[in-house]
């Protein structure tokens, strides 16, 4: 059966230590994912930042397709995604990122929990 799924969450990042004080940034990570089936995903997850001390943001258009697939006796998700990056922090920061995510699948015990 098809199945969705969608969230997020909010992170603080502050220094307290000499050389960081400076650091406070604020990040956003929304995801929505679907699954159709024959173990694939399809979805988003972009992680948008905001530093506060420099009035900057980072804020990516993210795109992932992957699918679980078995070799041996053990499944593994497989994915590829890319990011392009409407706005960035810092004018050297890449516009476009590509990333390839190959991760073992573990029984989850604190899911049983419920």
């Amino acid at each position: 059966s098809k199945k969705a799924v969608a969230g997020g969450f909010v992170t603080y990042q502050f220094g307290f230590a000499s050389q960081d004080k400076a650091l406070s940034i604020i990040s956003f990570q929304m995801f929505a994912v679907f699954l159709p089936t024959g173990g694939w995903n399809i979805g988003t997850a972009p992680i948008i930042n905001y530093d506060e001390n420099n009035n900057t943001w980072s804020v990516p258009i993210n795109f992932v397709v992957g699918r679980t697939v078995k070799l041996g006796d053990r499944p593994w998700k497989i994915s590829i995604e890319t990011n392009y990056f409407i706005e960035q922090n810092l004018p050297y920061e890449p516009k476009w990122m590509l990333g390839i995510n190959i991760a073992p699948v573990v029984q989850n015990k604190i899911a049983e929990w419920f």
